[in-house]
C-alpha cells in the first residue's frame, strides 16, 4: 500500500513546510493545497521545507464555507493526474503533527486494502450536531459568513424561516456531516472526481 498525502495549509507555514517534507519524505506523493490569503514571503518559507511535493492552485478558504471543499477536490485532481502509484490518499492539515510513524498506517491499509476511512452522519441520526442548525444548513440560502458576519447570518436565517424558504436538494442526495478529515481509496476519489452529477453538487453548495 502506498498511502499519498494531501495538505490543507493557512499559516504558520514554515512549520507546515516541515511536516509536507517529512511526509513526502522518499518520493512519496503529496500535494498542498495554501490558502490564497497567505502571503507570498510564507509561501516561500513553505517550498524550502517541503522539498518537491506538488502545489495546488489556490483558492480563498474560509472555516465552514465550500471553498475548503474546492481546494480539496482540486488537490485530488492533482494527485490523480500526476500518474503517481498510490492506494489512498490522507486528508491532513498544515496545522498539525503526525503523532504515529507513517509505517503504522501503511500497515492499517494494506489489511484493510479497500477502505474509506470518514466521518459521515446522516442528518436522521441527530447525533453529530451539538448546536445550531441542522436540516436547514442544507434547505436554506447561505450568503453570510456564520463566524465573519453573524448579524447578518442569523436575520438571514431568519427573513428564510419566514418566508417558508426550502430548496430543493439534488437528486439521490441523502444529507450527511462529519469531519472533512478523511483517508479514501484511490478508487473511490476516481468515482467522486468522475460522477456525472458533480458539477450539479458544486452548484449546490
Amino acid at each position: 500500500m502506498t498511502v499519498a498525502f494531501l495538505m490543507l495549509a493557512h499559516n504558520n507555514l514554515s512549520t507546515a513546510g516541515a511536516v509536507a517534507g517529512a511526509l513526502g519524505a522518499g518520493r512519496r506523493p503529496i500535494a498542498t493545497h495554501i490558502d490564497a490569503r497567505a502571503p507570498m514571503n510564507e509561501v516561500a518559507a513553505f517550498r524550502d521545507g517541503a522539498g518537491d511535493g506538488m502545489m495546488v492552485p489556490r483558492r480563498k478558504c474560509d472555516w465552514g464555507l465550500f471553498g475548503l471543499v474546492w481546494a480539496t477536490i482540486d488537490g485530488l485532481s492533482t494527485l490523480i493526474a500526476s500518474g503517481r502509484d498510490f492506494s489512498h490518499v490522507m486528508l491532513v492539515s498544515g496545522a498539525d503533527l503526525p503523532l504515529r510513524p507513517i509505517a503504522e498506517l501503511k500497515g492499517f491499509l494494506a489489511a484493510n486494502p479497500i477502505a474509506d476511512l470518514i466521518e459521515s452522519v446522516e442528518l436522521s441520526e441527530k447525533r453529530w450536531v451539538m448546536d445550531g442548525l441542522t436540516e436547514e444548513r442544507f434547505h436554506l440560502y447561505h450568503p453570510f459568513n456564520w463566524r465573519k458576519r453573524r448579524g447578518l447570518f442569523d436575520m438571514n436565517v431568519e427573513a428564510q424561516r419566514f418566508l417558508k424558504v426550502k430548496r430543493r436538494l439534488p437528486r439521490k442526495l441523502t444529507p450527511a456531516l462529519g469531519s472533512q478529515w478523511c483517508c479514501l481509496s484511490r478508487a473511490t476519489i476516481e468515482r467522486i472526481l468522475a460522477d456525472p452529477q458533480l458539477p450539479e453538487l458544486k452548484r449546490f453548495f
